[in-house]
């Protein structure tokens, strides 16, 4: 049974870290960021390597195009802020 628990916490563990997008190791001068996999108001911003998860405020969405939070966003198949 133990061994059960910690493959599943594992998994869980592996699949969350999985879906954070890669960043570049060192900061370019135009900082790089990722939408969210599954939300449209959400977004990655990277710095030193690592994807930290932001939000933009209510009522807005993420627009990657422009690279920053807007009203009247096409979220696609991303669930937009209800």
């Amino acid at each position: 049974m133990k061994v059960m628990c910690l493959v599943a916490s594992l998994l869980a563990i592996t699949l969350s870290v999985e879906a954070v997008p890669s960043c570049p190791e060192k900061d370019a001068a135009t900082p790089v960021y990722y939408p969210h996999e599954i939300y449209c108001y959400k977004f990655y911003e990277c710095s030193n390597g690592i994807a930290y998860e932001l939000e933009c405020a209510p009522p807005l969405n993420w627009n990657q195009a422009h690279r920053i939070c807007e009203v009247n966003v096409d979220c696609e198949s991303l669930k937009p802020r209800s």
